[in-house]
């Protein structure tokens, strides 16, 4: 039986007053929502279950929902934020429509859509006001959410539609989410639950169910369902009928809904219905369980919002604090702006489900996060960042990583929907685990190396199986695991045989790079070698004798006999599009020349040396060949950190891109979001600080603000986390528009001499001084940043 949910106390009124932390008036939602930037400005908590926002249709896809003209068509429960390719979720909905409804057809949303005049954004609150008179207010809880509507005078309708999800209207038409089947049921007082189903997006997801719960207050005048002949691209001609029927089940090609009315007694009157809303991927009743528990009907609108605002001020936002400046001169608000709304799209995914795994096998004991989306955008800078901030958070996404590979069978790189899909490139979770080893959490004790060790040796050594070939990349798997193993065994890099074969040879090294670190850490040294040495295969594709702008040596695609094959192959930009089928993903193969981290000094020697490497990073930005919008070129501008004495050209290059390439303008961010990847690469910036991924290494340029303290929960008591936090306080003296280059860095009081700092030398806080000046000086003459070719990790 599913319970009822009357209403025990009256509504509070919306306008109620509440507290509003300080840090909140430098949260602009908008930042990063256009020119391709995707992020989501609906209402959600910290790494939230649920996010519940507005689903609008215009001429190209919308990734996370919201489109800035796009007209609306509901407010729906699931959603990605900042993503690419083709739209997922958008599923579980709710469409508020008033008056006679003659001229509506409920199974086109052409005929209901509406354009909205006024919109608003904050955490855990979103609110819009439609053309035909309705406004909708939205919060959220973890797994539930609250919508409320204020309709004008005349008839009041909510209209459910399990069908509504986001469509593909641009971009991978081959891949869009597809409707497959679904369930509505009304019982008492127009509560209704059931479930639909989905298949498809991104990730090219099997079949997947969720199952819904709500009410509403006031109850409903009449409750009626109806189904309808399901075709994407051919709704229905007219209106389908309603019925008194309580239960309406659909299959891929039938459509269930239901329709909610409040009849005007007077005509005229306005009048406000809520809706309480929760979401569940095991069973309706625990829908149903987490609105009571949730959102119970005694707690107010307001004191949702207030307390979900709450929680991401004191679980997000404090993660950083600005000092006054001790001259009382204004802080830059601009600034302050985009450093902690690039804080908030940090900690939107991935998706905290814990006990909320479909698969009956996954672990009780363990963690679930899901809606990776995905860790080859992330492992650069979102997860070290989460390491440092949000360290408890980041043992237990170990901990589900390592999880879904004992149910799964491989680590996942994106995931969504609870299946592993698609991989970019390599098996980039190896590198998020191998980074939580060497920064402290090998001996967590809530972290499994055995296992973790496992899930590493799977990725590295075990084919992944291809049962439904991917159309971008038929001969291997795209779901997971590195397809093109066959290859890299046999000869040390990947061939044209696959696609992306310069591409993943890189991202395949450091891979392996990072089961070396695991293995070595182990004590597992009978097989630490094997991975060391195959870490330094991106050098069989090194290619000594390609040429470009004035450059010798390049990576370049190679043939199984070992030949160099550069034909329809352009060093400086893309063969193709830099995508699926190409040689190179999402960069070019001048980009991905710089990239192996784990070995700097060897790309210094094979390419000529300092001097030679210097001026090949200078072209590389005076000809803009450095792509921001994308993540392999992430570290490029820090690579004279590398070099003695180079290191104020990497301060001068970060100050370029952070002001030319973003502001807290709607199209603040250059390129998508990628689930708070580009927000968390601001961050680093502006702190002055980049993690190298996969070592426990820090490279330092110049902070953007004259203080700033940072709360770690990092620890060097064995565990890696601390119960209580600490404190890395950045200070910079001298610090002005014109005034950045660093002068002298001094840590706890000590003076430095090299262009990095290491985890162990920060993980319980501490004091990094900044002295600045309007001239570089070459301060950095001491010892280079580690690379295995000069005895790093060794």
């Amino acid at each position: 039986m599913f319970p009822t949910f009357l209403p025990t106390l009256a509504l509070a009124a919306l306008a109620a007053a509440q507290s509003t932390p300080s840090l909140l008036q430098y949260i602009d939602l908008r930042i990063g929502t256009a020119g391709g930037g995707n992020s989501f400005p609906g209402s959600t908590r910290p790494f939230g279950a649920v996010r519940a926002g507005p689903d609008t249709i215009s001429s190209s896809s919308a990734t996370a929902g919201w489109t800035s003209t796009g007209k609306l068509t509901g407010i729906s429960m699931m959603h990605e934020s900042g993503t690419g390719g083709t739209p997922k979720y958008g599923v579980i909905s709710q469409m508020p429509i008033t008056g006679n409804l003659s001229a509506v057809n409920i199974g086109d949303n052409r005929t209901y859509a509406q354009t909205r005049s006024t919109e608003t954004f904050a955490p855990v609150h979103y609110s819009t006001h439609l053309a035909s008179g309705v406004s909708i207010n939205a919060t959220t809880a973890h797994h539930s959410a609250i919508l409320y509507y204020d309709f004008p005078a005349g008839d009041a309708h909510v209209l459910v539609d399990v069908a509504h999800h986001l469509p593909t209207l641009s971009g991978e038409l081959q891949f869009p989410e597809t409707y497959m089947g679904g369930e509505v049921n009304i019982g008492p007082n127009g509560t209704y639950w059931g479930n639909g189903s989905y298949a498809g997006s991104w990730n090219r997801s099997p079949k997947w169910t969720i199952f819904f719960c709500a009410s509403f207050n006031p109850p409903p005048t009449s409750a009626s369902t109806f189904t309808y002949a399901y075709d994407f691209n051919k709704p229905p001609a007219a209106s389908p009928p309603l019925s008194n029927v309580t239960t309406q089940s659909g299959s891929s090609a039938t459509v269930p809904g239901a329709l909610f009315t409040w009849t005007a007694l007077d005509g005229t009157a306005a009048r406000t219905v809520e809706s309480r809303l929760g979401v569940s991927w095991i069973s309706p009743q625990r829908a149903c369980q987490f609105v009571q528990e949730e959102i119970p009907w005694a707690s107010s609108f307001a004191s949702v919002v207030a307390d979900g605002q709450k929680e991401w001020d004191e679980q997000i936002f404090q993660s950083i604090t600005v000092p006054a400046d001790p001259d009382g001169a204004a802080p830059n608000a601009t600034l302050l702006t985009m450093l902690y709304t690039s804080l908030y799209y940090a900690g939107i995914l991935p998706s905290n489900r814990t006990g909320e795994n479909p698969n009956l096998a996954y672990p009780t004991a363990v963690p679930y996060y899901d809606d990776f989306y995905t860790l080859w955008d992330t492992f650069r800078c979102w997860t070290p960042l989460q390491h440092l901030f949000q360290t408890s958070r980041y043992v237990d996404i170990v901990r589900s990583l390592i999880g879904i590979w004992k149910t799964d069978g491989f680590l996942p790189d994106g995931r969504s929907s609870n299946f592993n899909g698609r991989e970019q490139g390599g098996s980039n979770a190896d590198v998020v685990i191998a980074d939580a080893f060497v920064k402290g959490l090998n001996q967590h004790p809530t972290i499994n190396w055995t296992d973790g060790w496992q899930s590493l040796w799977t990725d590295g050594n075990v084919v992944p199986p291809n049962p439904n070939p991917d159309p971008d990349s038929p001969k291997d798997s795209t779901a997971q695991g590195r397809g093109a193993l066959p290859d890299w065994v046999q000869y040390g890099y990947i061939t044209r045989n696959y696609t992306r074969s310069v591409s993943r040879t890189v991202e395949y090294s450091l891979n392996d790079f990072s089961l070396y670190q695991v293995a070595r850490g182990l004590g597992l040294q009978d097989q630490a070698p094997t991975y060391l040495n195959r870490s330094a295969n991106w050098q069989n594709l090194w290619n000594p004798n390609l040429t470009a702008s004035g450059f010798s040596g390049f990576l370049s695609p190679r043939t199984s006999d070992g030949t160099f094959d550069t034909t329809r192959y352009s060093v400086t930009s893309c063969s193709g599009a830099c995508y699926w089928g190409d040689d190179t993903y999402e960069a070019s193969p001048w980009e991905y020349s710089f990239s192996m981290p784990h070995d700097i000094a060897r790309v210094i020697e094979l390419s000529g040396g300092p001097s030679q490497f210097v001026a090949r990073l200078d072209a590389t930005f005076a000809n803009q060949f450095n792509n921001v919008g994308n993540e392999p070129s992430f570290m490029t501008p820090f690579l004279y950190n590398y070099v003695s004495g180079m290191q104020y050209k990497s301060v001068a290059e970060v100050r370029s891109i952070v002001n030319k390439y973003y502001n807290a303008g709607a199209s603040g961010i250059p390129g998508n979001g990628d689930a708070g990847a580009m927000q968390s690469y601001l961050v680093w910036m502006l702190i002055g600080m980049y993690p190298v991924t996969g070592q426990p290494t820090y490279l330092l340029t110049s902070p953007f603000l004259p203080a700033v303290d940072l709360r770690l929960f990092t620890s060097s008591n064995g565990t890696g986390v601390s119960s209580t936090p600490n404190t890395l306080s950045i200070r910079a003296t001298n610090l002005s528009a014109t005034s950045f280059y660093v002068q002298n860095v001094a840590l706890n009081g000590v003076a430095l001499n090299r262009s990095f700092v290491e985890f162990d030398e920060i993980a319980d806080g501490g004091l990094l001084e900044f002295v600045l000046g309007p001239n570089p000086v070459a301060w950095d003459v001491g010892p280079l940043p580690p690379s295995v070719s000069t005895g790093g990790f060794s």
